[in-house]
């Protein structure tokens, strides 16, 4: 039984949904998923987390001689500018040899995946030692508030589990010829603030060194030219020495020196005359807490010099750091003195990867890919197992793609021309329902 045709065409006309948030408005997404699941005879729950915010959670019933695997999906996107996209981004075309749409990274292709691997299981009457948990959430875009936090918030036995399997690891990245497949077993958490710059007011037409947005761009060259202290993680230890073993030697050298201190900056230099760069800047981020500048505020009025500059920064927490740390980090770059506002801040974590489950993935990851190489992966962004982990669940994020070289795959998340090879897709889909299927039988 082939379920690749019918998975397609899910995954198409989830993508036809607009669920950008915000606002969101998931609930029409949730209930065309619904309806799939009533037809075949299961039991789906849709919780509603605010008007036009919807949840699904179902469960396909084990022996109980395991504990429960949930796979779990957010169909909420994140805004697009149609007039940059080559197809329309809510059309689920396909073109080109890819599926486009806003969303088809990020991640309805999951989404598409776990139900297929639902459907699939159902109809075989696969006898299962675990419950197998489906969850399609709202809201992970903008935090969780009204999905994943939701339901671990409200309803946390829907989606108890011994492991999850979301969104953010499993797909090809190439390096020097070989094929890397990471995992995502941890992430790191955000710290969200405004940094606040004091100074004298002044007249426009008297310029002098003390104006307090020179204040702040001193502080933001010193943010650009140095790099946060490295930190080494047991994650991105493993990442690093796993591909310094897969090159062994002197291939896998400079891998063994991007863990020291030079890593940032060696990695920033292969950035910068790289024509991929993103994957670099990536991997820089694994080594030490960030803050990224995103947003200026200063000025009132034109011929007035102010007397206060504000910069948004999104800091980024390794696991085992706070928000405090990162304030004291950033203190050590410059002499500008500044205050801080603190607007969000979640901890990140590592799960372990000497797991049964993990050697599940790589063995079939390898068996659809000989050669592959299948590595744990800590993700600089959040996904929604920053509230599963709270429940003591072991969180992987595998969302498995088979990808060509060329295709600048961390470029699309996010970005214009959203798309996912519909080879890649059909690879993936195979290798994440065989996951499951053989982890829970």
């Amino acid at each position: 039984m082939d379920i690749f045709p019918e998975a397609l065409e899910f995954f198409r006309k989830l993508l036809q949904f607009n669920t950008t948030n915000p606002p969101g408005n998931e609930k029409e997404a949730i209930q065309f998923i619904n309806d799939i699941l009533v037809k075949e005879g299961l039991k789906p729950q849709i919780i509603e987390s605010a008007e036009k915010r919807s949840n699904l959670v179902v469960r396909l019933q084990g022996d109980g001689s395991a504990k429960p695997l949930l796979i779990t999906s957010h169909v909420d996107v994140v805004h697009a500018e149609p007039e940059k996209w080559k197809y329309d981004p809510f059309s689920g075309v396909v073109a080109e040899d890819c599926v486009w749409g806003r969303g088809a990274v990020d991640m309805k292709n999951m989404t598409a995946y776990c139900l297929a691997a639902v459907l699939s299981l159902s109809r075989k009457k696969t006898k299962l030692k675990r419950d197998v948990i489906m969850s399609v959430v709202a809201d992970e875009e903008t935090g969780g508030d009204f999905g994943m936090g939701y339901l671990v918030s409200k309803f946390p036995d829907l989606v108890r589990s011994e492991y999850a399997l979301g969104e953010l690891g499993g797909y090809t990245i190439h390096i020097g010829g070989k094929r890397i497949y990471p995992v995502q077993v941890g992430e790191k958490g955000i710290f969200w603030i405004k940094l606040k710059f004091s100074g004298s007011p002044g007249h426009g037409s008297i310029p002098t060194s003390e104006n307090v947005n020179f204040r702040a761009q001193r502080f933001l060259s010193a943010l650009e030219k140095k790099s946060l202290p490295v930190h080494l993680t047991s994650s991105t230890d493993a990442f690093f020495s796993k591909l310094s073993q897969s090159f062994g030697f002197p291939g896998g050298v400079p891998f063994r020196l991007l863990k020291t201190s030079l890593g940032p900056s060696l990695l920033r230099r292969q950035a910068q005359k790289n024509s991929d760069p993103d994957k670099y800047w990536a991997m820089a981020a694994m080594l030490s807490n960030t803050a990224n500048p995103t947003g200026l505020e200063s000025g009132k009025q034109h011929n007035v010099v102010p007397s206060v500059a504000k910069v948004s920064l999104d800091c980024r927490l390794l696991p085992g750091f706070k928000g405090k740390d990162v304030i004291a980090e950033l203190e050590a770059l410059s002499d500008e003195k500044f205050e801080v506002e603190v607007l969000r801040e979640a901890y990140g974590y590592e799960s372990p990867y000497d797991t049964p489950l993990f050697k599940e993935i790589e063995k079939q990851v390898v068996a659809a890919d000989p050669g592959a190489i299948v590595i744990p992966n800590l993700t600089v962004g959040f996904t929604d197992a920053q509230y599963l982990q709270r429940l003591g669940t072991i969180c992987y994020g595998f969302t498995p793609i088979k990808l060509p070289p060329e295709l600048n795959f961390p470029k699309l998340y996010h970005g214009h021309n959203e798309r996912i090879p519909v080879e890649g897709f059909r690879w993936g889909l195979d290798v994440f329902t065989k996951t499951v299927e053989s982890f829970c039988r």
